[in-house]
Protein backbone atom coordinates (compact mmCIF):
# COMPACT_ATOMS: atom_id res chain seq x y z
CA UNK A 1 0.00 0.00 0.00
CA UNK A 2 1.27 3.72 -0.57
CA UNK A 3 -0.02 7.05 0.24
CA UNK A 4 -2.57 9.19 -2.16
CA UNK A 5 -1.11 10.31 -4.96
CA UNK A 6 -1.88 14.02 -5.51
CA UNK A 7 -3.51 13.90 -8.79
CA UNK A 8 -5.89 10.76 -7.38
CA UNK A 9 -6.50 13.26 -4.25
CA UNK A 10 -7.64 16.21 -6.49
CA UNK A 11 -9.52 13.86 -8.98
CA UNK A 12 -11.62 12.37 -5.77
CA UNK A 13 -12.52 15.67 -4.57
CA UNK A 14 -13.82 16.31 -7.76
CA UNK A 15 -15.62 13.37 -7.70
CA UNK A 16 -17.57 13.82 -4.00
CA UNK A 17 -17.90 17.70 -4.21
CA UNK A 18 -21.95 16.61 -5.90
CA UNK A 19 -22.41 15.06 -2.19
CA UNK A 20 -23.62 16.26 1.04
CA UNK A 21 -20.95 14.81 3.06
CA UNK A 22 -17.89 15.84 1.07
CA UNK A 23 -16.32 17.90 3.83
CA UNK A 24 -16.18 14.49 5.90
CA UNK A 25 -15.31 12.71 3.00
CA UNK A 26 -12.58 14.64 1.64
CA UNK A 27 -11.38 15.03 5.28
CA UNK A 28 -11.08 11.10 5.32
CA UNK A 29 -8.49 11.60 2.80
CA UNK A 30 -5.77 13.16 5.04
CA UNK A 31 -5.45 9.45 6.71
CA UNK A 32 -5.89 6.89 3.68
CA UNK A 33 -3.68 4.68 2.25
CA UNK A 34 -4.19 3.16 -1.32
CA UNK A 35 -4.05 0.28 -2.99
CA UNK A 36 -3.61 -0.25 -6.51
CA UNK A 37 -6.10 -2.91 -8.24
CA UNK A 38 -5.18 -5.46 -10.58
CA UNK A 39 -7.02 -4.10 -13.61
CA UNK A 40 -5.00 -3.78 -16.36
CA UNK A 41 -3.68 -0.79 -16.05
CA UNK A 42 -6.87 1.53 -16.07
CA UNK A 43 -6.02 2.68 -12.96
CA UNK A 44 -8.60 1.75 -10.48
CA UNK A 45 -7.83 1.97 -6.53
CA UNK A 46 -8.98 1.47 -3.29
CA UNK A 47 -8.52 3.08 0.22
CA UNK A 48 -8.11 1.71 3.15
CA UNK A 49 -7.36 3.26 6.70
CA UNK A 50 -5.51 1.86 9.78
CA UNK A 51 -7.35 -0.62 11.65
CA UNK A 52 -10.02 -1.21 8.76
CA UNK A 53 -11.60 -4.41 9.11
CA UNK A 54 -12.52 -6.62 6.15
CA UNK A 55 -15.09 -3.87 3.80
CA UNK A 56 -17.63 -4.28 1.24
CA UNK A 57 -18.41 -2.52 -1.59
CA UNK A 58 -21.83 -0.17 -0.10
CA UNK A 59 -22.77 1.78 -3.29
CA UNK A 60 -21.76 3.93 -6.03
CA UNK A 61 -22.01 7.63 -5.04
CA UNK A 62 -20.70 9.52 -8.08
CA UNK A 63 -19.75 8.86 -11.53
CA UNK A 64 -18.55 10.59 -14.51
CA UNK A 65 -16.84 10.11 -18.22
CA UNK A 66 -14.11 11.56 -19.88
CA UNK A 67 -11.87 10.74 -22.72
CA UNK A 68 -8.19 9.61 -22.85
CA UNK A 69 -5.59 10.55 -24.63
CA UNK A 70 -6.53 7.99 -27.29
CA UNK A 71 -9.95 9.23 -27.67
CA UNK A 72 -11.32 6.72 -25.69
CA UNK A 73 -13.79 7.28 -23.26
CA UNK A 74 -12.68 6.68 -19.18
CA UNK A 75 -15.52 5.79 -17.27
CA UNK A 76 -14.84 6.75 -12.96
CA UNK A 77 -16.88 5.82 -10.30
CA UNK A 78 -17.01 6.60 -6.31
CA UNK A 79 -17.75 3.97 -4.41
CA UNK A 80 -18.68 4.31 -0.70
CA UNK A 81 -18.60 0.72 1.78
CA UNK A 82 -21.63 -0.81 3.50
CA UNK A 83 -20.49 1.89 6.57
CA UNK A 84 -20.27 4.61 4.32
CA UNK A 85 -16.75 5.25 3.97
CA UNK A 86 -14.63 5.99 0.85
CA UNK A 87 -14.35 2.70 -0.54
CA UNK A 88 -13.04 2.19 -4.11
CA UNK A 89 -11.82 4.90 -7.13
CA UNK A 90 -12.90 3.13 -10.44
CA UNK A 91 -11.40 3.54 -13.32
CA UNK A 92 -11.90 1.44 -16.69
CA UNK A 93 -12.31 2.20 -20.05
CA UNK A 94 -14.60 1.06 -22.63
CA UNK A 95 -12.29 -0.84 -24.31
CA UNK A 96 -10.49 -2.46 -21.22
CA UNK A 97 -7.13 -0.84 -22.51
CA UNK A 98 -4.66 0.46 -20.35
CA UNK A 99 -4.91 3.82 -19.18
CA UNK A 100 -2.79 6.46 -21.07
CA UNK A 101 -3.35 9.61 -19.09
CA UNK A 102 -4.28 10.56 -15.58
CA UNK A 103 -7.75 11.84 -15.11
CA UNK A 104 -7.14 16.04 -15.08
CA UNK A 105 -9.46 16.76 -11.87
CA UNK A 106 -10.73 20.37 -12.77
CA UNK A 107 -12.13 18.42 -16.78
CA UNK A 108 -14.20 15.97 -14.40
CA UNK A 109 -17.56 16.55 -13.88
CA UNK A 110 -19.60 14.17 -11.67
CA UNK A 111 -22.85 12.95 -10.87
CA UNK A 112 -25.00 11.69 -8.49
CA UNK A 113 -24.82 7.46 -8.89
CA UNK A 114 -28.68 6.23 -9.99
CA UNK A 115 -28.15 4.87 -5.91
CA UNK A 116 -27.43 7.85 -3.79
CA UNK A 117 -25.55 7.30 -0.24
CA UNK A 118 -28.44 7.98 2.53
CA UNK A 119 -27.25 8.35 6.09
Amino acid sequence: MRKLRDEERALLVAMVSISPRSPELIKSLDDCLVEDLKDGGMGSIRLHWEGDGERHYGLTLSEAEIIDSDGVPIKLYVDLDTDGKLYELDSWKVDFSPRISYPDAGSVVATASKTPYES
